[in-house]
């Protein structure tokens, strides 16, 4: 995200360059990510996705370019003080399964020095937060895919970092996990965590993100609050209203065809819904119901679907020559 130096960035990548060997992972790679925004992370595969975490948790080195984490150069940093700043959750995240739930989380506040009464304390806080407390004393072997991600997150929180740096966190979810998922994210992000998140499940960070980057070829090549880079493709919103009966739809198309056939709507009736598509702003959907309401028209159900993120990224990926 790039934006002004007066506002606070807690990440910031700026011309990095990380080659190995012969294989150009980052190139000329900038960005900032502000304060207390979820930020969204996207990009094919081989991208540099995984590489640009791994730098900013203090991992690896770029061989080029400035890094900060907290308004810390990373490069110059005293890593002792850093990373328990910082929550980084790895891809392929490791869980010793010979061990409980409470005792992995134990032994990863422990690695942050922190006292044993003071680990008894956030490991109870930690598994609270997560829903994780009912299987504290399960061994992680037994534990289901779901289940291990939400560890591994809750691994990631238990040292109380400022920054969280995800990659691929609803990898092998289910759909109720992801909603699960996506809720605490929420939660996080209300306590006032910044968190950068990597992911290839794209309807998820429609639902949570702030605003997204995407990477390609270890480029990013869009940016910006996902509102408005989704304003910026051609297919228009399309609006679904849904009647009591087929007659109410009709009642409602005919009063409504003078104000779409102005606003350049094109309507198409099924039953008892409407469906309409063109460019569908929101203080005319107000006006419209408003309208219907006075009409006397039995309006069940209204909603305004925008573009996905999906087909902006599959745009991006098209125009900058990248894979997906």
């Amino acid at each position: 995200m790039r934006s002004s130096d007066t506002e606070p960035m807690a990440l910031r990548f700026c011309n990095v360059v990380k080659r190995f060997g012969d294989a150009l992972a980052l190139d000329d790679c900038s960005f900032e990510v502000r304060a207390g925004e979820i930020v969204g992370y996207i990009g094919p595969n081989g991208a540099g996705k995984t590489t640009s975490m791994r730098i900013l948790a203090t991992l690896l080195r770029p061989d080029a370019g400035a890094v900060s984490v907290l308004g810390e150069a990373v490069e110059r940093a005293d890593v002792r003080t850093l990373r328990p700043r910082i929550g980084y959750m790895a891809d392929a995240p490791y869980l010793n399964d010979e061990m409980t739930v409470a005792e992995f989380l134990d032994y990863g506040a422990a690695m942050y020095r922190l006292n044993q009464g003071r680990r008894r304390t956030v490991v109870r806080d930690t598994l609270d937060l997560t829903d994780l407390a009912p299987m504290a004393d399960w061994l992680i072997g037994r534990l289901s895919r779901g289940d291990r991600q939400r560890l591994a997150l809750a691994c990631t929180l238990v040292h109380d970092p400022e920054v969280l740096l995800l990659d691929e966190p609803a990898s092998g979810l289910d759909p109720i996990a992801r909603v699960e998922l996506r809720e605490l994210l929420k939660v996080l992000r209300r306590m006032g965590k910044t968190i950068f998140i990597a992911s290839h499940v794209l309807s998820e960070l429609d639902e949570v993100c702030d605003s997204v980057l995407v990477l390609s070829r270890g480029r990013v090549v869009a940016s910006g609050a996902i509102g408005s880079l989704l304003d910026t493709l051609d297919q228009h919103a399309r609006l679904e209203l849904v009647f009591s009966d087929e007659a109410q739809a009709l009642r409602a198309e005919e009063w409504l065809s003078g104000r779409a056939a102005v606003l350049g709507w094109e309507a198409v009736r099924k039953g008892r819904s409407l469906e309409y598509s063109g460019g569908i702003e929101e203080q005319e959907i107000e006006a419209a119901l408003a309208g219907l309401i006075r009409e006397g028209v039995r309006v069940i159900y209204c909603h305004r679907r925008r573009p996905s993120l999906e087909r902006f990224y599959l745009k991006t990926m098209l125009e900058s020559g990248g894979t997906g």
